[in-house]
């Protein structure tokens, strides 16, 4: 069975994007991510197909999804997909031989990609027309549009919980909702209302809270992805137009003793043996107590 890798550890930071068209970000992060025009995918694929194109040669397997043909051996492939705004499409690049493979057509002006954990799906959104094109990546091709808005409000971030279990799609003149996907059935929940001018969105390690940044109204919304639910918005600086997470490890340090408390235990063993008795007589005469 064809398995695709899992290339996005929950504990890393997850990065948003400014409103920026053009602007790229780091790859390794395209799973949970706005802003970014280029994002990858790890299949798993023949070893012996041609690195130079996206597509393999897998066969269907309706209980377990698509798999490679019999007697084919198994290697990862890192995909590239990168949106074309004025071309409306989406083309995929072999990143073994940086080779480009044929456009697959998505919806009006592309503007964000974001991949789902697992690396199956690259959800493509379209600002034009205010849609989401799944892209199902072992196959490259698009899927049914999803509509996420009404028409004008400029369908702009993307972001996927760690689990992949949902996509929060931000819409920026509405006058600013976010529109959960639910990856499984590809369908489009009712949008939150957030604040105005909507821009970025990121989402938090554990999945549970997604932020998201808006410009004109200079705050960021929380929405709990639990509840799909916008808590009170929280007042930042002029225009933010970007959002980041990470994750801080707390360093253990050595706790002080209580003041009087003593250095160490003053207890008696259990002494079976009389040259062992003796050594402990030694010690404790000494002020210390043999380890048991």
């Amino acid at each position: 069975m064809r398995e695709v890798a899992d290339r996005q550890s929950h504990n890393r930071p997850v990065l948003a994007g400014r409103r920026m068209r053009g602007a790229l970000l780091p790859s390794s992060f395209a799973a949970a991510v706005s802003g970014a025009l280029v994002a990858t995918a790890a299949l798993a694929g023949p070893a012996d197909a041609s690195p130079a194109h996206a597509r393999y040669t897998f066969a269907v397997n309706d209980k377990k999804g698509p798999s490679p043909v019999p007697g084919a051996r198994s290697a990862n492939r890192v995909i590239a997909y990168v949106a074309n705004g004025d071309s409306g499409t989406v083309t995929s690049i072999a990143t073994a031989t940086n080779t480009a493979s044929t456009s697959i057509t998505v919806g009006h002006d592309p503007k964000v990609i974001a991949v789902t954990p697992n690396g199956r799906t690259a959800y493509v959104v379209n600002s034009g027309d205010e849609t989401v094109t799944p892209i199902t990546a072992a196959i490259n091709i698009a899927g049914p549009p999803i509509t996420v808005s009404a028409f004008g409000s400029e369908s702009y971030a993307i972001a996927i919980t760690p689990n992949g279990k949902t996509a929060y799609v931000v819409n920026v003149n509405a006058p600013g909702t976010v529109t959960p996907i639910t990856a499984a059935t590809n369908t489009a929940r009712p949008p939150i209302p957030v604040g105005t001018e909507s821009v970025a969105i990121a989402i938090t390690p554990n999945g549970k809270t997604a932020y998201v940044a808006n410009q004109d109204s200079a705050t960021v919304t929380p929405i709990s992805t639990v509840a799909n639910t916008a808590g009170p918005p929280i007042a930042v600086g002029n225009g933010p137009d970007a959002i980041a997470i990470a994750t801080l490890t707390r360093r253990h340090r050595h706790q002080p003793r209580p003041s009087g408390s003593p250095t160490r235990s003053t207890a008696q063993p259990d002494i079976r043996n009389a040259s062992f008795a003796a050594s402990c007589k030694r010690f404790l005469e000494d002020g210390d107590a043999p380890l048991a």
